[in-house]
């Protein structure tokens, strides 16, 4: 910079220290340097130099310094005032509590497999309450609404028909060649409870009804529909008929309702069955042996077998032991000893009648039975030793009524799907237990999962 700052400092003797303190001369600025400082409190800044042209010569080392310079440097700058003291913060009465010291992280246990197992035996009972409530409400049959009973009513019988027994139809005044006729017509209803009885009154042309039923039928339950009962009538001779029908429930009959016209000539059907010839009643076989003089048999209870006269009512008389039977449609009949006969020679009578009870036809056959004895059980040998009733195999015990009751209850539980409430609400229950379970565990060994 100057020669202010140059050289070796003084301590005793420093321009600048003395320039500051309004006192002292600096020689060497006067003799060394061009320059003339204006000194301050604080620092010393360079004044403007006039033209060296017109400029005195620099007063040498000895002279005094110039007065402008020392009263420049004299002046001292005002103190500046003092800063007002902050008063300091009003503190609290109550001390402020220390911080907490930081509290180290508790270590971390180790992982367990206990929870993972419990959680996965919980997910398992779920899983099998699940499927059993599935399986049980799988079982279990949607029951259908009970419907109130609608009782059954003694209803006109309407479309009268007839039919052989061979099923074919028969119109009205058609020609049936068999002595049997099946008559059936229909009651409209919609009753579920109640059963009914058809009758029939069958008279010859000609001959007036007397409301009285000739022929009745099998009983018919009503099952919500229509029913369709039919009459059987059997035995009729050659002839022309007519023929009306009713039915019967309880004490209640319906009306009578005719098959077709009642004015009318026409009959409903007539009966032209070709007459029959007689057939000889005769014995065939016993017990499947051909019938022979004598025939001979190993049984107790022989069954004879023939012929005779249609629709005949048969007797086999043997050893004052009579048996009964009936032959059919074609004369056919087979009769069996409901008795034991004993071994012997026997002369068998058989006696054919008709319905009158008049005897249309006989015969007789000699029989021999001989039926084998029975083997007698060996008997225990003197030598052999007696068996003793400790040996002896214990007999089996009876059961008693308690177990027949309970085999019978067993027996008539009903399955596991007719119930299905108790058992879905079993596993309902199952289903929330292991939910239960579940979110203890979870709650339980939060830290771990």
């Amino acid at each position: 910079m100057d020669s202010l700052t140059s050289g070796t400092p003084n301590p005793t003797n420093n321009p600048r220290m003395n320039l500051l303190n309004g006192s002292g001369t600096n020689s060497q600025i006067n003799s060394t340097s061009n320059n003339a400082f204006e000194a301050s409190a604080f620092h010393a800044r360079p004044v403007p130099q006039p033209n060296p042209a017109n400029a005195a010569p620099l007063a040498s080392a000895n002279s005094a310094p110039k007065s402008d310079y020392v009263k420049a440097a004299s002046k001292k700058p005002a103190p500046a005032a003092p800063k007002p003291a902050v008063a300091p913060a009003p503190q609290s009465e109550t001390p402020k509590p220390p911080e907490p010291r930081p509290v180290p992280a508790a270590p971390v246990p180790p992982k367990s497999r206990k929870p993972l197992i419990v959680g996965l035996i919980i997910l398992l009972l779920i899983a099998i309450g699940a499927a059993v409530g599935w399986w049980l409400l799988s079982q279990s049959q949607p029951q259908e609404p009970t419907e109130a009973p609608r009782q059954l009513e003694a209803v006109n019988p309407t479309e009268l028909s007839q039919q052989t027994t061979d099923g074919e139809q028969v119109t009205a005044g058609s020609k049936v060649a068999q002595g049997d006729i099946k008559l059936s017509f229909t009651v409209e209803t919609d009753a579920n409870e109640g059963s009914l009885t058809p009758e029939v009154e069958v008279r010859p042309v000609g001959s007036s009804f007397t409301g009285e039923a000739t022929h009745t039928g099998d009983t018919v339950s009503a099952g919500g529909s229509n029913l369709t009962p039919s009459v059987t009538v059997e035995n009729l001779e050659n002839g022309q008929y007519q023929w009306q029908a009713r039915v019967k429930v309880g004490e209640q009959t319906s009306e009578w309702i005719v098959f077709g016209d009642v004015g009318a000539t026409t009959p409903a059907f007539i009966i032209e069955a070709a007459a029959t010839t007689a057939q000889a009643t005769a014995i065939q076989s016993v017990s499947g042996v051909t019938a022979a003089n004598p025939t001979n048999i190993t049984t107790a209870n022989p069954v004879f077998t023939g012929s005779s006269e249609p629709n005949a009512s048969i007797t086999v008389t043997v050893a004052d032991k009579s048996f009964k039977g009936t032959a059919n449609a074609s004369g056919t009949w087979s009769v069996t000893a409901d008795q034991p006969i004993a071994n012997g020679q026997y002369q068998v009578n058989v006696i054919a009648t008709d319905a009158g009870g008049a005897t249309v036809g006989q015969t007789t056959l000699s029989l021999v039975v001989a039926v084998a004895a029975a083997t007698p059980p060996p008997t225990a040998s003197s030598s052999a030793p007696a068996a003793t009733p400790s040996a002896a195999a214990p007999a089996a015990p009876a059961p008693a009524a308690s177990d027949a009751a309970a085999t019978t209850q067993q027996e008539t539980l009903a399955a596991t799907g007719d119930n299905p409430v108790a058992t879905t609400l079993a596993g309902v229950a199952l289903s929330a237990l292991a939910i239960t379970g579940l979110v203890w565990a979870r709650r339980r060994y939060v830290n771990v999962f």
